[in-house]
């Protein structure tokens, strides 16, 4: 009979075929159809972050670009303000021999008063001549001689106020030319501010780009996320079938307890009074339920697991609160564990709080790995 079954099953397409799904579950038989189009997706995701990997890249490019110019502006700056700085001395000893030339205009203008004054008494002298001509004709020739001295003196004045008028004009000159050195600045300013509105204007056109790709970036986290709950039945399903290799440094001789057994668990505790129907709802929702007997001291024990691919602390707390409850219901110890690909940093904190085990892609995580 057996003999003729398997040359049956070698022989008999058909036949081989109706005892597979005679065999196998309906979720089987679709697997490897789910995981071509779930390799599918994964390739598409890839391909797109690399796209997004691209983008980033030319943005630190530019960013960089953009800093290099910024420094070039701020150098050009600090260089316009040295030489402001060195037009100011230059306008404060300007300054300084302005003040000068009016010091000596003022002198020469008391010189000039004296002058007159002088004049005023010559005059009066002259008139006194006149009622003593006799007095004048002997004193005619130190009269003379004072008048040449004044003649001399007249002169020396007027040479002086001669080349006050040509300090005077060099120092127009000296203005006018700083004029220019201001104008010329004002133009270097103006193009500096009309500089300084482009570069405004890049930077606000590289913070829109950068404001673009944040909602890039978040929009590839939410098909992230919307690919972790796809995967999620998978990865459940990985843990159920592999439990006694995941979960071997917890228990030996593990097995997953079927759908009745956990509904006899249920029954039995509601019947007694152990557990309230949300309590029994809670604990039917659990991933996974095993049993096996732990390594030391060597006892049956059971084992609630929470499978998630990024395993949060709600997960924690689910996997803690669902043991507490299966811990009214039967004699043996009950374990809490967590177990998926990743975990945060919190929830790694929360499982060490509640004494919850962590199984990451297969291994027990310790303390020391934690």
């Amino acid at each position: 009979m057996k003999k003729e079954f398997l040359d049956l099953l070698r022989t008999d397409p058909d036949f081989r075929d109706e005892v597979r799904r005679l065999v196998l579950t309906d979720e089987l038989l679709e697997l490897p159809a789910l995981v071509r189009a779930l390799a599918e997706r994964v390739r598409q995701l890839a391909e797109a972050q690399e796209r997004t990997q691209t983008q980033l890249q030319a943005l630190a490019r530019s960013h960089e670009a953009l800093a290099r110019s910024h420094e070039a502006l701020a150098r050009s700056h600090e260089a316009l303000a040295e030489q402001v700085q060195g037009l100011v001395g230059q306008v404060q000893g300007l300054t300084g021999q302005v003040r000068a030339l009016a010091e000596a205009q003022e002198r020469t203008q008391t010189q000039l008063q004296a002058l007159a004054q002088s004049h005023e008494a010559l005059a009066r002298s002259h008139e006194a001549l006149a009622r003593s001509h006799e007095a004048l004709v002997r004193s005619h020739e130190a009269l003379a001689e004072q008048v040449q001295g004044l003649a001399e003196q007249v002169q020396g004045l007027v040479g002086q106020v001669q080349g006050l008028a040509g300090q005077v004009q060099g120092l127009a000159g000296q203005v006018q030319g700083l004029v220019g050195q201001v104008q010329g600045l004002a133009g270097q300013v103006w193009a500096l501010a009309e500089a300084q509105e482009r570069t405004q204007t890049q930077l606000q056109a590289l913070a829109e780009r950068v404001r673009q790709l944040a909602e890039a970036q978040e929009r590839t986290e939410r098909r992230l996320a919307e690919v972790e709950t796809e995967l999620g039945p998978f990865l459940e399903l990985d843990y159920r079938e592999k439990a006694a290799g995941y979960f071997s440094k917890l228990a030996r001789r593990i097995r997953v307890l079927s759908a009745k057994e956990r509904d006899e668990l249920v029954e039995q505790g509601l019947a007694r009074g152990a557990i309230s129907d949300e309590e029994a709802d809670d604990l039917l929702l659990a991933d996974i339920i095993l049993r096996g007997r732990a390594r030391l001291p060597a006892r049956p024990v059971y084992i609630v697991v929470e499978v998630s691919r990024t395993v949060d602390t709600g997960d924690v707390g689910r996997a803690w609160r669902r043991a507490q409850v299966l811990r009214r219901l039967v004699a043996e110890d009950c374990i809490a564990a967590v177990a998926g690909r990743g975990v945060t940093g919190p929830a790694l904190t929360e499982a060490r709080r509640l004494d919850v085990r962590v199984v990451m892609d297969g291994r027990l995580i310790s303390e020391e790995g934690v």
